[in-house]
Formats: structure tokens, sequence, C-alpha cells
């Protein structure tokens, strides 16, 4: 497995050629998914992902759709590439974060987690740890788990999720399924935590359509 860190800047001219060199062999099978520079070199060490292809910290990945606009990037602190010769499978990624943008090239929804996963095979995110969803349209899910269909646009998970939404707040004790593409919501076992204040915006057009079970 590579595995690629910031290296040292001080030392010798000679100590700073070789890391180059490393970071050359390297950055052969990343030039697809991300930038390397001499700043970092081959290291070998205990991991979290031993079974990866790849490891790199203070990661970075960019998707630019067809039209040249910005689809979406995922930052992390670590991650850790799964690959199939050339053909990426997934990356896992610690102190996660994905941006998705809108048709404008506007951030249009986030997703935090202290794990997150993107698998390339069924376009889902999966999601781990302190689970935060900021929707477009203003709507907070928060939980331990969830997965996210970026092409769909649906958050889903049968864990508990708490949905915060224009002054209600509800968790959903059996989980729940945000479909943002839709306006719809489905809250499974829901506890309403807290109601809007009175005089405030409630079953307007544009509004979620909110079915409970």
């Amino acid at each position: 497995m590579f595995a690629l860190r910031p290296a040292p800047r001080s030392g010798s001219g000679a100590g700073r050629t070789g890391a180059f060199a490393l970071s050359v062999a390297a950055c052969c099978g990343l030039s697809l998914f991300t930038a390397c520079s001499d700043a970092y070199r081959e290291i070998s060490e205990d991991v979290r992902e031993p079974d990866a292809t790849i490891r790199i910290t203070d990661f970075v990945r960019e998707s630019v759709a067809v039209d040249g606009r910005r689809a979406w990037i995922v930052r992390a602190k670590e991650a850790f590439l799964f690959q199939n010769g050339d053909e990426m499978q997934r990356i896992v990624a610690y102190d996660f974060s994905f941006t998705q943008y809108d048709e404008n090239n506007r951030p249009a929804d986030l997703l935090v987690a202290e794990r997150g996963e993107v698998d390339y095979n069924s376009d889902l995110i999966r999601l781990s740890g302190n689970v935060r969803y900021d929707s477009a349209n203003g709507r907070r899910v928060i939980g331990e788990s969830m997965e996210y269909d970026r092409i769909a646009q649906i958050a889903s998970s049968d864990s508990p999720l708490t949905i915060i939404d224009r002054g209600s707040t509800v968790r959903c004790e059996r989980g729940a399924e945000i479909d943002n593409e839709n306006n719809r919501q489905v809250c499974r076992g829901p506890v309403i935590l807290s109601r809007p204040v009175e005089g405030g915006r409630q079953n307007e057009v544009g509004d979620p359509l909110d079915l409970f079970q």
C-alpha cells in the first residue's frame, strides 16, 4: 500500500531529491483524482484500513461535471483509496466532509461525519459517527449513521435520526428517508421534540411532504 503524508522540508538537498523521487512514483496512480507535489513521500506504518491501495492525509478530491461546473468535493483529514487496477472502487475517509454543488455552481448539500465511505459502484456515501446532513433547503438531519445517494439526492437510515426543519424538531426512532429532489421525507417512529412558534410558517407551498410511520 502506498501511504502519502507531508514530507519534512528541512534537511539536505539530497534528502529533498529523494522525497521528490518517491512522490513521482506514488503520483503515477493518483493523477486522475488528486494533485501531488514534492511535499509528499511514501511511508510504511500500521493504518486503520490495511487493505487499502493508497493512504493520503489532508485529502481533497473534486469532481467536475461534463459541462465544466463543479459537481462535488470531498475533504478529509485522512483517506484510504481502494482500487482494482486503474479503476477506483471506493474511498474511506476520516474527519469526512462532502459538499454537493447545484446547477449554478453554488454549494448545496453538505455531509459531515467522523467516517465516510464513497462507493463508486453504487453511488452511495455511507456515513458513521456524529453525522450531520445540511440540505440546500435549510433542513438539518443528525444521527450516528446514514446513507446518501448522491445521484438521487436521498438520505436514509434505519437508525434513529433527528430532523430539524423550519422550527420543528422531530426524532425518528426507527430511521427516516429524506428525498430532496421530490421535497419528501418519511419519518419512522416519530417523536416530536419541538414545534414552530405560533405564527410561524406551516404547510406552505414548498414545505416538505411529511409521512409518519
